[in-house]
């Protein structure tokens, strides 16, 4: 299931995802029992594309008191610790390669004036 299934009219500022939130219902506790996938929702926050690229994948309630994160696979660590052990070896040698991807590069500020020469928002990319 997509965003637009759930949400077909997204917001798409910081603002109108509070305003959003706000003016929703509550839910009963019992509703969020159970194992739900996470969706990140762009809005222009200088962290989006952070759950994404962590590796986020959403969230589970055992009961009204408990909660906890989801379940994932043995394969699914093993990559995690190889990307913090691949980010740790770049830090320690002072190598920052360039990696562009739009989610990181739209809220860069040197992506967006045109700065970066590796941004990943130019035009024809």
């Amino acid at each position: 299931m997509a965003l637009v299934d759930v949400l077909p009219n997204a917001p798409t500022t910081s603002d109108d995802a509070l305003a959003l939130f706000d003016a929703s219902s509550a839910v009963e506790p019992g509703f969020m029992i159970g194992t739900w996938r996470g969706a990140e929702l762009p809005t222009g926050h200088r962290l989006d594309g952070l759950l994404e690229a962590s590796g986020w994948w959403g969230k589970q309630f055992v009961d009204s008191e408990t909660t906890g994160s989801a379940n994932v696979s043995a394969a699914h660590i093993e990559k995690a610790q190889e990307r913090i052990a691949e980010a740790a070896a770049g830090i320690r040698a002072a190598h920052f390669p360039p990696k562009p991807a739009f989610n990181t590069c739209r809220n860069c500020p040197y992506g967006l004036h045109g700065i970066c020469r590796h941004s990943a928002t130019h035009a024809g990319r």
